[in-house]
């Protein structure tokens, strides 16, 4: 059993390097990630875990907690999509003859994965590989010009799953994977400059 490292970081202070990548396979047999490509520039994430716990009573004391984990979801800001790029993310029709997407009011967004650089004022970088997920349809806002400009970045919602395909997560641990994450601060990690060359997931299981 490892042990807590209570090393302390500086704040986040910049986000950067959004990228995506389509999935193509998922099973017990195989997980199959495409190539990573730039989503967009972006300006903030936000993540949250959903996780739920539950105390169970007995002669009046405290007895036992369970908990357990659901989704990750990350609010992500933007400048903006093109129609094509929307239709992209949320699986929506789009004819590349006319240059038209069509809502057909049906949800069959396609699953991706997504990573992203979260940098400290320490020189610490912290990275992030979400294995699969789906973005929601955006969040979009626009206001009329004045003589002040009001920009509004397009919100973009990603909900992150665990895989079905299992992965060696430790030495004594198998099953899927719902992220990767490391940062620059563990000398034993050393692959930050290829981070978003590929998906970054778990060893295989051998044999």
């Amino acid at each position: 059993m490892s042990t807590i490292n209570p090393t302390i970081v500086g704040e986040a202070i910049d986000v950067s390097d959004l990228y995506i990548a389509a999935i193509t396979a998922d099973t017990e047999a195989a997980f199959t990630p495409g190539a990573p490509e730039v989503l967009a520039p972006v300006a903030t994430i936000a993540r949250e875990t959903t996780v739920n716990s539950k105390t169970r009573y007995y002669s009046g004391k405290a007895m036992w907690t369970d908990t357990s984990e659901g989704e990750t979801k990350l609010t992500i800001a933007i400048p903006g999509l093109t129609v094509k790029g929307r239709a992209g993310l949320t699986g929506k029709p789009y004819d590349a003859a006319s240059g038209k997407m069509y809502d057909d009011g049906a949800a069959n967004a396609p699953y991706y994965a997504i990573g992203y650089r979260v940098s400290r004022p320490d020189g610490v970088s912290e990275f992030a590989w979400l294995a699969k997920g789906k973005f929601a349809i955006p969040k979009d806002e626009a206001e009329t010009k004045t003589d002040t400009i009001n920009e509004k970045t397009l919100s973009i919602e990603y909900t992150a799953l665990v895989t079905k395909h299992p992965f060696q997560l430790t030495a004594e641990k198998k099953g899927g994977v719902k992220a990767v994450y490391a940062d620059t601060s563990d000398a034993a990690f050393t692959g930050a400059a290829t981070w978003f060359d590929a998906v970054q997931t778990p060893p295989e299981i051998a044999g």
